[in-house]
């Protein structure tokens, strides 16, 4: 932006009694446009905002419907009991433990719990 005090701007300079109530008004200037900077500002987050809470939604539906069509969601239990049993540690004596197979699988979702409790090898 041009102004009459470009050269001293930055620097030591001290404005005369003369110079003083020319750089007021540019002062008074230039807060009235930070001023209506700051409420587009304050208008575009509030559009930014609505827009991100509308695309959280859509994001929730469209994972919801997502989920519906999941290859898993259509894995036969008899697949799925079998899968739980390769998941078994090697070992003879399995421990329980909460963040190993079997247990952790019964905390998957209702349908895995199910499958879980009602295959005999895991068990």
């Amino acid at each position: 932006m041009a102004s009459p005090f470009s050269a001293v701007l930055r620097s030591n300079y001290a404005a005369s009694v003369v110079e003083a109530p020319q750089i007021e008004q540019i002062i008074t200037k230039h807060d009235k446009y930070i001023t209506q900077i700051d409420k587009n500002i304050a208008q575009t987050l509030v559009t930014l905002n609505c827009l991100q809470h509308r695309r959280a939604g859509l994001v929730a539906f469209q994972q919801a419907h997502k989920a519906l069509i999941s290859p898993i969601r259509r894995t036969p239990p008899e697949m799925l009991a079998n899968i739980f049993v390769l998941c078994l540690p090697d070992d003879e004596f399995v421990g329980m433990y909460v963040l190993d197979a079997p247990l952790l699988l019964v905390q998957i979702c209702s349908h895995w719990r199910k499958i879980a409790l009602s295959t005999q090898r895991l068990w």
